[in-house]
């Protein structure tokens, strides 16, 4: 028992004229062999168009045409989505290509299999072939090989960009504007940075972010540690530094200056402090020194700390972003191998078409040779029999004026063979009339001949013989 599949299969894969008849067929036979269900589905199988039935045997010739249109409907979309134009109108151009090439393709397929399509039916082969290159689910509709019409795209050229297509464009340009307001004239603004490195994990707008203090700030940070530990550049995050001894406008200068006279001042202002004993004044400074110095090693450690979680920040968004660029690079170079391929088998299509034109002006220009030297002999022939029928013509005025010769003559010696024949008839006459007095004479003399003889016996009788 055959399977709903190998019906299917056989039914679209063979000829359009006997499809109903071999429906009817294959339903028959299921109910025969007492699978009902079979049988009904078998009988609702629809008998394709004109069209669909083409765009069905052009797909089933060719195994790899189903990948091909997907490949060619995916890069549509693919370029609608990135709104990459000079991709898009390269991938249109060639759609209409490869569109125009199959259509020429399938109505050969179809005069080969003995049907002839119609333009009618090649407009609508083209319409459906559009439509499955610029909508996925008509594309696995027509690559099944079981279309039973034909299809049309009533969208607005490809399919509108996804959500996510729409937020990386927009994204993008919030990118770029997040990138010119990160940028500060002094590179001291941290939360810039931040904010350049939000963008570029958002989109992929190239922004470069540096860390805290410009783009020197790191340097700036080190010549601050190794002079004294003091804040570096920005004392943004300088947090409890206001209520630390000895700090002043050090914190805010930042740099070796600021923590020599950082240093400088505690004691001044520890002098002017309350002391409750003798030497209270040198125990205080000394205390608010290592307590100054301890704060700045640690507001230099928090510096560093932070520091070091926005380089790694930038780090990770470069690497984020490099890797973006990575697999679009990748994807650019799969869409322009696609592109390529699709080149090649255009090419090889076009060859292909070249080819048979070729073939098919060669089997013409055979043809018109052939016709030509029928056409050649034929004129011989016909020449041939021309210089005869002129040579017969010639040989009847001859015998014809021969024979008007003749006749002229006859009727000339007409006369005279007239009056020889008269004469003739009556010298026979006059002979004839000899010859019946002939006869006559002759009939008389044997009369008397006969009658001497019977006289002759008769006087013969009474003589006596002799002695």
């Amino acid at each position: 028992m055959v399977s709903l599949d190998e019906v299917v299969d056989d039914l679209y894969g063979g000829s359009l004229a006997d499809f109903v008849a071999r429906r009817d067929a294959a339903a028959r036979e299921a109910k025969a062999g007492k699978d009902r269900d079979l049988a009904r589905q078998i009988a609702a199988l629809r008998k394709p168009t004109l069209a669909a039935w083409a765009v069905n045997l052009l797909m089933r010739d060719d195994p790899a045409l189903a990948e091909q249109v997907r490949a060619v409907g995916e890069g549509l979309q693919e370029a609608e989505r990135s709104l990459d134009g000079p991709a898009l109108r390269e991938l249109s151009t060639q759609r209409r290509t490869l569109v125009a090439g199959l259509v020429r393709r399938a109505r050969r397929l179809a005069a080969a299999a003995g049907q002839k399509v119609s333009e009618a039916a090649a407009q609508e082969v083209d319409r459906t072939l559009n439509a499955a290159l610029l909508d996925p689910r008509v594309a696995d509709a027509v690559t099944s090989g079981t279309l039973t019409q034909g299809q049309e795209y009533v969208g607005f050229g490809t399919a509108e960009p996804g959500p996510a297509a729409r937020t990386a464009a927009d994204a993008g340009g919030r990118g770029a504007a997040a990138h010119d307001d990160a940028r500060p004239e002094g590179g001291t603004d941290g939360d810039a940075h931040d904010g350049g490195a939000d963008a570029a994990d958002g989109a992929d707008a190239v922004v470069t972010a540096f860390p805290v203090g410009g783009r020197d700030g790191p340097a700036r940070a080190r010549r601050g540690d190794a002079s004294g530990g003091g804040a570096a550049g920005d004392d943004s995050d300088g947090d409890g530094d206001d209520d630390r001894p000895g700090d002043g406008d050090g914190g805010a200068s930042g740099g070796s200056a600021g923590g020599s006279r950082g240093r400088a001042r505690t004691p001044g202002r520890a002098e002017r402090g309350p002391t409750s004993r003798p030497g209270g004044s040198r125990t205080s400074s000394d205390g608010a020194t290592t307590e100054a110095e301890r704060a700045r090693a640690e507001a230099a450690e928090r510096e560093r700390g932070a520091a070091e979680e926005r380089a790694e920040r930038v780090r990770r968004a470069a690497e984020e972003r490099a890797e973006r660029e990575r697999r679009a690079a990748e994807e650019r170079a799969e869409r322009e191998r696609e592109r390529a391929r699709l080149r090649h088998e255009q090419a090889v299509a076009a060859r292909e078409d070249a080819e048979a034109e070729l073939a098919r002006l060669e089997e013409r220009h055979d043809g018109a040779t052939r016709a030509e030297r029928d056409a050649a002999t034929a004129l011989e022939d016909a020449e041939e029999a021309s210089a005869e029928a002129y040579r017969a013509e010639e040989e009847l005025v001859r015998q014809l004026s021969e024979l008007r010769r003749r006749l002229t003559e006859a009727r000339s010696a007409l006369p005279r063979v007239d009056e020889a024949v008269m004469t003739a008839q009556t010298a026979a006459h006059e002979r004839e009339k000899a010859v019946r007095a002939s006869r006559r004479e002759l009939e008389r003399a044997r009369a008397t001949t006969e009658r001497a003889r019977e006289r002759e016996q008769e006087t013969a009788e009474p003589l006596p013989p002799p002695p």
